[in-house]
C-alpha cells in the first residue's frame, strides 16, 4: 500500500456577522476548493511543508504563523485520485493565522480564494456550482461537530 504524509492549514477569521469563516483556495487540477496545505517532502517536517505550500497556494509575500502542534490528525485508507492505487493517509492539521492581517485584500481580491462559513463548507459548495473537497468538509465537519457527507 502506498502512504502519503499531508499537512494542512486552517485560516479563520470572524466576518461582520460574528460567524466564524476559513480560508480555501480552489485547485485548477482537482477543480474543487480546499483547505491550503499539500504533501510533505522528504526533506521537510510538517510545519517547512505549511510554509512551502503558503508560499505556493497563497502567493509571494503571504506569511503565516504556525501551530507548533497539529490540532487534529486524520489517518484513512482511501484509493488516491492521483495514482489509482489503495493508499494510507496520515494528514496533520494545523492553526495558522495571518502574520500581516493587511495581506486579506490579497488573498480575496481573485477567484482563487474565498472565505466560507462552516455552513457553506458542509454544504459542498463554495462559489456557484464548484464544489468543496472531501476532505475541507471532513476537517470542517469534524471542527463543528458535525459528520460531512
Amino acid at each position: 500500500m502506498d502512504k502519503s504524509v499531508a499537512a494542512i492549514g486552517l485560516v479563520a477569521r470572524d466576518g461582520p456577522d460574528g460567524e466564524r469563516r476559513y480560508l480555501l483556495r480552489w485547485s485548477p487540477h482537482w477543480r474543487q476548493w480546499n483547505l491550503f496545505g499539500g504533501h510533505v517532502e522528504d526533506d521537510e517536517d510538517e510545519r517547512g511543508c505549511l510554509a512551502r505550500e503558503a508560499n505556493e497556494e497563497l502567493g509571494d509575500g503571504v506569511r503565516l504563523s504556525i501551530a507548533a502542534k497539529p490540532r487534529m490528525r486524520l489517518a484513512y485508507d482511501a484509493v488516491s485520485k492521483r495514482t489509482g492505487k489503495l493508499t494510507a493517509y496520515d494528514v496533520s492539521v494545523f492553526d495558522a493565522s495571518l502574520v500581516d492581517p493587511d495581506a486579506l485584500p490579497d488573498l480575496t481580491s481573485g477567484i482563487q480564494n474565498l472565505w466560507r462559513t462552516a455552513d457553506e463548507i458542509l454544504i459542498g459548495q463554495a462559489l456557484g456550482s464548484d464544489l468543496v473537497s472531501f476532505m475541507t468538509r471532513k476537517i470542517v465537519g469534524q471542527l463543528e461537530g458535525v459528520q460531512a457527507s
